[in-house]
């Protein structure tokens, strides 16, 4: 009989199961990573749950050839809607804790990172100081904003 990683959870925290009875054949299932997981974080859904298995070169938590925030997500919330990808609201790769993690687009994703591009489309002033308005920006074939009031004392 298959248990949930919950009810594993709790056998683990009531000590009716041992860690090293959770191991099969040297490998740790889904199951027992997602139990001590559930174990070791904290009850506070406002805390981080770091990742505590393999973590890839981008940071995020690794599992089974699949990213470790999809997969608990999709066991705790349900499926990721097709189109749409996890954003850490935390801002944090490891995190695995469902509640932060939301579904958006790859280009809302892209605009609350932390990349030139997501920089850049924050600001919402020249470097001189004037407003990005539609008044007062051209956006040029690049998708680059320039202020047309620079600009034009530029020409």
């Amino acid at each position: 009989m298959r248990t949930s990683a919950r009810e594993t959870a709790a056998m683990v925290r009531a000590g009716k199961l041992r860690r090293f009875d959770l191991v099969t054949s040297g490998r740790i299932r889904a199951e027992v990573r997602f139990a001590r997981l559930l174990a070791d974080a904290a009850t506070d859904q406002r805390e981080c749950w770091p990742w505590p298995g393999q973590i890839n070169h981008n940071g995020y938590g690794v599992f089974s050839k699949a990213l470790a925030h999809r997969v608990v997500y999709e066991r705790f919330v349900g499926p990721i809607p097709d189109g749409l990808e996890l954003d850490h609201l935390c801002s944090n790769p490891p995190c695995v804790n469902p509640w932060h993690l939301e579904p958006v687009t790859h280009a809302e994703n892209l605009r609350r990172g932390r990349g030139f591009a997501a920089i850049n489309a924050r600001k919402t002033h020249c470097s001189n100081g004037h407003e990005y308005t539609p008044e007062t920006t051209k956006v040029t074939d690049q998708g680059q904003r320039k202020c047309r009031v620079c600009w034009g004392r530029k020409q």
